[in-house]
């Protein structure tokens, strides 16, 4: 007859690891939505030509948002330019007209709010 750790073990194995993959499953969709956020906050504040006034247009739209996940531990969002002066208009002028760092500034409190309500710390 089996003894009751033989069963309790390896189901408490697999109720953690399930328990994890729906923790990183569900952190993996929080910075999609984050990302997606950092996305809009720019094009909607920047449609009014808040950070700086648009001539070609190609900043603009050279602008995207994703997740970085290097499958471990390291997971977040993040929102960057492909335009080759992206970091110039993000960095001239004491950064006057940065557009990325103050959004990533508004959005991290937030984040770690979230992330603390999947992990379910009572600091949320």
């Amino acid at each position: 007859m089996a003894e009751p750790n033989d069963i309790a073990n390896p189901l408490k194995k697999f109720v953690t690891d399930t328990l994890m993959q729906r923790k990183r499953a569900a952190i993996v969709a929080l910075c999609y939505m984050y990302a997606g956020k950092a996305l809009k906050m720019f094009r909607d504040k920047q449609a009014r030509d808040a950070y700086w006034t648009n001539r070609t247009f190609y900043a603009y739209a050279s602008v995207f948002a994703d997740i970085f996940d290097d499958g471990g531990t390291n997971l977040g969002f993040f929102i960057a330019h492909t335009a080759k002066y992206g970091l110039y208009l993000e960095k001239a002028n004491q950064g006057k007209y940065a557009a990325l760092w103050p959004i990533i500034k508004a959005l991290v409190p937030r984040f770690y709010r979230d992330l603390n309500k999947i992990y379910g710390s009572s600091k949320a």
